[in-house]
């Protein structure tokens, strides 16, 4: 009886000091939106997931900030289509920025452990946009 009490008080010590840690840790949440760079491209792959290809060619811009014009977003669809049926619904399992500049950042990404992209986004008016990817 004594060794188990000595044992129970042992265990709940061990526990309220954190010695041992019992779980795993959060990944901190991301909020998919295009206030972020990170954010616009989970939002980007989260509309390739739904099928939304009309959507996710809006979030792209060319690297001077202009828009596409409208046979450049056909031509740009049909590269997202593509897309789509290489990355959609996979997971992404990791993902990592570089801040190159103020309004510029780059995105390394790697989908169900097999595929890495690689998404250039821009910041313009409080706004990022996708300017290339890889």
């Amino acid at each position: 009886m004594k060794k188990y009490s000595i044992f129970c008080i042992c265990i709940l010590y061990l526990t309220g000091c954190e010695l041992i840690e019992i779980g795993t840790k959060r990944a901190p949440s991301i909020e998919v939106s295009q206030k972020s760079p990170i954010g616009t491209v989970f939002l980007f792959k989260a509309k390739l997931d739904s099928n939304n290809i009309n959507d996710a060619s809006h979030l792209f811009l060319r690297p001077s900030g202009d828009t596409y014009l409208a046979i450049e977003k056909l031509e740009l669809n049909d590269d997202l289509y593509r897309l789509s049926r290489i990355i959609g619904k996979k997971s992404i399992t990791s993902y990592k920025t570089d801040t190159l500049d103020e309004n510029l950042c780059s995105v390394f990404m790697q989908i169900d452990y097999t595929r890495k992209m690689h998404f250039d986004t821009k910041k313009i008016k409080d706004d990022w946009y996708i300017v290339g990817y890889k």
